[in-house]
């Protein structure tokens, strides 16, 4: 049995892909992770000792995970957990800790992100219109005495459009 945990790290390595035999993505990166303490004497924050990872992922996360992430990317990990022992050809004994990653994101208490959601097709739905077929009224006018100078919160249509699957609803002529 596998326990799932929530890892908080930096990835150590760019991201490698490859396909198995029968087509389904795959990806690897290196996490590091350590604990950090406050002095209390000197106020002065120390590193602990570095716990290294091997993180893997598949099908529509290795594809996101490959073209997301980066060297050096703060990022947390939700994943299940085993280790592996093997033999070196030195003949010293080692251990791999895995996680197989369920999910992976920007760990946004060291970095910013922006987010870009996947539109996937639904099953057995009929094809989303494109986005010259949608009318884009959807965001609110700015109230009374509100600017209409743009904000760190404005929403670009195209791409919120792009990025939700839409689907027509028959009968649902509003």
């Amino acid at each position: 049995m596998r326990t799932q945990i929530t890892v908080s790290g930096n990835v150590t390595n760019q991201p490698v892909s490859r396909t198995t035999k029968d087509g389904v993505q795959v990806v690897e990166f290196g996490l590091a992770c350590n604990s950090r303490r406050q002095d209390r004497g000197t106020g002065l924050w120390e590193d602990g000792e570095t716990t290294f990872f091997t993180v893997t992922c598949w099908r529509k996360l290795a594809e996101n995970v490959v073209e997301s992430l980066h060297k050096g990317d703060p990022v947390l990990v939700l994943a299940r957990f085993s280790t592996r022992e093997y033999t070196r050809s030195d003949g010293t004994v080692r251990s791999e800790l895995k996680l197989e990653a369920q999910s992976v994101g920007p760990d946004l208490g060291r970095s910013r992100a922006i987010i870009r959601r996947i539109a996937r097709p639904a099953v057995d739905q009929p094809e989303a219109p494109s986005v010259g077929d949608v009318e884009t009224d959807m965001v609110p006018e700015p109230r009374a005495g509100e600017s209409d100078a743009a904000s760190p919160y404005d929403i670009d249509e195209a791409a919120l459009l792009d990025s939700r699957p839409l689907v027509a609803v028959p009968g649902a002529d509003a």
